[in-house]
């Protein structure tokens, strides 16, 4: 199995009127798998600073960079009491789009 992992700026835009909502830093780990049939394993967090827990489960446009953009699903991410921090809120993202599905948007971060 090999893995590449990404730490990159990005934006939760409004789904309906693409209005920016935060900005942060998304995390990306990619692996493969000799067992995963061709299919990408993304796993991801968003980390933005300022507490907003009224963002999670819900759909967003992430935008990365000034090229890729798409849908993903966001939920917040457990955190331990002893390490709340309320500057900032950790979301686990979940990629919803097709522009996700391929190798190539991560490759030109």
């Amino acid at each position: 199995m090999s893995a590449l992992t990404k730490s990159v700026p990005g934006q939760l835009l409004d789904v309906n009127n693409n209005e920016l909502l935060a900005e942060g830093t998304v995390d990306i780990n990619f692996n493969t798998s000799p067992n995963s049939a061709g299919h990408p394993e993304y796993k991801a967090t968003m980390t933005i600073k300022s507490y907003k827990p009224q963002f999670s489960s819900k759909t967003y446009i992430l935008k990365l960079g000034d090229k890729i953009s798409g849908r993903v699903f966001i939920t917040m991410t457990p955190t331990i009491v002893a390490d709340f921090d309320a500057t900032q809120t950790r979301f686990t993202l979940f990629f919803e789009d097709d522009v996700w599905r391929s190798f190539e948007w991560l490759q030109s971060l």
